[in-house]
């Protein structure tokens, strides 16, 4: 079975065969319509691009002649005009496929193709959460978290603060009403942490919370935000990836919470990190960060090669969060 392709300049533009081409223009069809638009919607929304486009990856389509060359019959394009529009097909769906695969697989036939950041339910997720993870250096602490999901035209994003070391930190009135800002931002994060760290009784010299934002993709069974926080030279990344087995059926409760994974990573000396993230709607209450329930659901127990996020251990998150509205 031939392989995918290489980025190689020599056959990036070496012609595709007939058997090729007709793939090709089956998959071109399928994609467009999947997107439900055409290459001329989307050459006109890419000249008034802005980020809360619900059609990703504009910047890698080629040319509007092209995109409307690969429409018509005896049009052959070349290999680097499948690699653009590949680049574009995986901007705007899961799993990621290769050039091979667009002209040699009929992606229509199979379910498993989805848009990216797209499900019935993503409005489901909007709130704020109160989160509980383990902290790095303190030996059996647990260090706070505030997530909040929202929709920003029609793409829905998240920001997250970490390193909240206490309750009293944690309920602040001054931090929770910096979450009712509709659309926040860095700068307005900057300006927020400059002022509260001045005032609040509950920050110590020091010390300081991180900011986190990015895009929130659902799926029928889980969540997944990549966070990037920029500050100054510091530039840390964290993937944020949840099961959502225990939304509710009914769709009458808003999710109540689950458990997340969590990886942190750094463009500076700072040390990758792997970790548990319980997460619960802040609409059922707050558990004190020395509550010993908090610190035993955060407890892993791995296999001798696998972390594995149980639906067992999910509910126990889901569970905590309806102990606190009963």
């Amino acid at each position: 079975m031939q392989g995918p392709f290489t980025l190689s300049k020599s056959n990036r533009h070496n012609t595709i065969s007939e058997d090729e081409l007709q793939r090709f223009k089956t998959n071109y069809i399928f994609m467009w319509t999947a997107l439900g638009t055409s290459p001329h919607l989307a050459d006109s929304e890419r000249d008034s691009y802005d980020v809360n486009s619900r059609i990703r990856g504009h910047e890698f389509l080629p040319s509007r002649a092209t995109l409307f060359a690969c429409s018509r019959d005896g049009y052959v394009p070349s290999r680097n005009t499948v690699f653009k529009i590949v680049d574009f097909f995986n901007a705007n769906f899961t799993p990621a496929i290769t050039p091979w695969t667009f002209l040699h697989e009929d992606l229509s036939e199979s379910t498993m193709y989805k848009r990216r950041g797209t499900s019935i339910h993503d409005e489901d997720y909007i709130g704020v959460y109160n989160c509980y993870y383990p902290a790095s250096r303190e030996a059996n602490g647990i260090f706070g978290a505030i997530l909040k999901i929202y929709l920003a035209g029609t793409v829905l994003k998240a920001f997250l603060i970490t390193s909240i070391r206490t309750d009293e930190a944690f309920k602040d009135p001054s931090l929770r009403k910096f979450f009712n800002n509709p659309t926040p931002s860095p700068t307005d994060f900057k300006i927020f942490q400059g002022a509260y760290t001045k005032s609040s009784p509950f920050v110590r010299k020091g010390r300081r919370y991180y900011y986190f934002e990015g895009n929130v993709e659902v799926t029928d069974c889980s969540i997944l935000i990549v966070f990037r926080s920029d500050e100054g030279n510091d530039s840390r990344k964290l993937i944020f990836t949840m099961n959502t087995k225990r939304l509710p059926s009914e769709r009458i409760d808003p999710y109540h919470g689950g458990l997340a994974f969590v990886m942190t990573t750094s463009d500076t000396p700072f040390g990758t990190r792997f970790y548990p993230m319980g997460v619960i709607n802040s609409l059922y209450g707050f558990y004190s960060l020395q509550d010993e329930h908090i610190s035993e659901a955060l407890h892993l127990c791995p296999s001798e090669r696998d972390i594995h996020l149980t639906d067992k251990a999910d509910d126990v998150w889901n569970d905590l969060a309806l102990a606190q509205r009963r």
